[in-house]
């Protein structure tokens, strides 16, 4: 089955997450960040489809116990799925 959002179809997101317990959260986030920022941008999929780019966006994320973290989302088409690899950014000293 293909997923079409908006100009872009591939087969499937595959979320990896920065850690296990968060899995839901960040599927959801990089799911909605996508689609509803970067779908419907025809060049940049163009670029992701047939250059082997990646698209990476840094974003700041507000947590109760822990206060403002940012964390890197990185996007990558490859063999029909779409990926994206969320790592958190740590804090440079």
């Amino acid at each position: 089955m293909l997923h079409k959002l908006k100009n872009t179809i591939f087969k499937k997101m595959i979320v990896i997450p920065p850690s296990s317990e968060h899995a839901d959260y960040f599927t959801g986030l990089a799911e909605s960040t996508w689609d509803t920022s970067y779908a419907d941008k025809k060049e940049l999929w163009d670029e992701l489809t047939s250059e082997n780019k990646t698209l990476v966006i840094t974003c700041k994320l507000s947590f109760k116990d822990l206060g403002e973290v940012s964390f890197n989302f990185h996007y990558r088409y490859f063999k029909a799925n779409l990926y994206c690899f969320i790592e958190e950014v740590q804090p440079s000293s």
